[in-house]
C-alpha cells in the first residue's frame, strides 16, 4: 500500500508588535480542537538536498510505501519515494528507508484560518468579559483562528538508500567542495598593482647586484706572474685590484699568485698594498716609489 505526501503552505503569523509582562491566553473560543482526532498524520524528516520549495502548493511530492509481512509477526517496511517537482529535473537520489521513531511524543498539528467579521466580534466580546484577568494582545491572534487539524500519529526519518545513485551524489559534493571560487575584481586606477617584495629576496638581490661576477679569462700563472714580476720593476707597492685589472685576471687567480711570491701590508703607510718578498726583489733602487706607469711604458 501507499500513501501519497502532498506540500501545504504554510500561513505565516505576524510579527506581534508589542510584548507585555505577563502573557495568558486563553484557550476557550479561540483553538478549535475539534477536528484534533479526527486525522492521523505522518510527519517525515527529508534531508536538505531536496527543495522542497520547488512544489507547488498541493502538489505531490512522493509516496510512503508500506511492505507487510503477512507470513510473520515482524514491522512492517516502510520507504519513501521522492517524485520530482513538476517541470523540474530529475532527483539525483529519490528513494529513502523509513527509520519509525519507537517513542511517540503526543504532537499536533495547528493551523490558522482568517476570521470572519462576526467571529472577531466575538473575540471582542470574550476579551469584554475577562478583563479581570491579565490577557496578552497579540495581532496574530486577533484576526486569526487557530485550529488543530489532526495529531501526529508516527514520525519517522528519512535515510538515503546506500547505492550508485548516492554514490554519484557524494562524489559530486566533494568535487564540488574542492573547485575554488574565481570572480573578477575591478582595481582602480589609483590603486598599486605592483607585486609586494619580499624582504629576504630584496636582500639577496641586492648582494649579488654589489659583487658582479667576474667572467674574465683565467691565462698560466707563470704567465701572469712573469707579468707582475715586471710591473714590480716600475713600482714597489701594487693593490691586488689594479694587478688584475692591467694583467685582465679574475681577482682570485691574480689572489692566488700574490700569496705566493708577495707581501701583505696589513698595517703602515702602505697598508692594503702588495709587496714582493725579499727573495724576489729585482732593484733595491726601484723599492721605493708610487709613480705609475705610462703609455709608453706599458709591458707588451
Amino acid at each position: 500500500m501507499s500513501e501519497q505526501l502532498k506540500r501545504k503552505e504554510p500561513s505565516k503569523p505576524t510579527t506581534p508588535a508589542k510584548r507585555y509582562k505577563k502573557q495568558y491566553i486563553p484557550l476557550e473560543g479561540i483553538v478549535d480542537a475539534s477536528q484534533a482526532d479526527k486525522q492521523q498524520i505522518w510527519l517525515v524528516k527529508i534531508p536538505d538536498f531536496i527543495d522542497l520549495d520547488k512544489y507547488k502548493d498541493e502538489e505531490t511530492i512522493g509516496s510512503v510505501i508500506i511492505e507487510k509481512n503477512t507470513t510473520s509477526n515482524s514491522e512492517a517496511k516502510c520507504s519513501l519515494h521522492i517524485e520530482p517537482p513538476a517541470g523540474g529535473e530529475a532527483l539525483t537520489v529519490s528513494d529513502f528507508d523509513l527509520i519509525m521513531n519507537k517513542k511517540k511524543t503526543p504532537m499536533y498539528v495547528f493551523g490558522m484560518t482568517k476570521l470572519t467579521e462576526e467571529e472577531t466580534q466575538e473575540r471582542e466580546r470574550l476579551r469584554q468579559r475577562k478583563k479581570s484577568e491579565p490577557l496578552l494582545e497579540l495581532k496574530y491572534i486577533d484576526d486569526t483562528k487557530i485550529n488543530i487539524a489532526g495529531h501526529i500519529d508516527q514520525s519517522c526519518n528519512a535515510v538515503v538508500k546506500f547505492g550508485q545513485a548516492y554514490g554519484q551524489l557524494s562524489k559530486n559534493r566533494v568535487l564540488q567542495s574542492n573547485q575554488k571560487e574565481k570572480k573578477a575584481v575591478q582595481v582602480a586606477e589609483s590603486q598599486s598593482t605592483k607585486k609586494s617584495v619580499n624582504l629576504l629576496d630584496a636582500y639577496r638581490d641586492g648582494k649579488k647586484d654589489d659583487t658582479p661576477r667576474d667572467n674574465r679569462v683565467r691565462e698560466d700563472g707563470e704567465k701572469i706572474k712573469a707579468k707582475i714580476f715586471s710591473l714590480y720593476k716600475e713600482r714597489q707597492y701594487w693593490k691586488m685590484e689594479e694587478l688584475a685589472n692591467i694583467t685582465d685576471q679574475p681577482t682570485q687567480h691574480v689572489k692566488t699568485i700574490l700569496s705566493s711570491i708577495c707581501v701583505y701590508n696589513k698595517s703602515g703607510e702602505y697598508k692594503g698594498y702588495y709587496q714582493l718578498k725579499p727573495e724576489y726583489a729585482i732593484d733595491e733602487s726601484k723599492k721605493i716609489g708610487t709613480h705609475d706607469l705610462g703609455e709608453e711604458e706599458e709591458w707588451e
